[in-house]
């Protein structure tokens, strides 16, 4: 896996993270999740767009219009 696909990957797992929790993640939480330190998390918390704080340092995601149209689709089929 490249360099490029490596991070891409990282960042889907933490965007999912985001989405499976959403009473939030501190940057400590999800730095814990990837193994790695706090400042990389801090990094890509604010690649993924930031975040919108829940709790004082937690910090979640809001699904975006093709998360939501793929669950519908997935719950559809059942």
């Amino acid at each position: 896996m490249t360099s490029n696909h490596a991070k891409a990957a990282t960042l889907l797992k933490a965007w999912r993270l985001y989405l499976e929790r959403p009473e939030g993640l501190s940057d400590a939480e999800l730095a814990a999740h990837l193994r790695v330190s706090v400042a990389t998390a801090n990094r890509y918390r604010r690649q993924l767009g930031g975040g919108k704080i829940t709790a004082f340092g937690k910090y979640t995601m809001e699904p975006t219009n093709e998360d939501i149209s793929l669950a519908e689709a997935i719950l559809a089929r059942k």
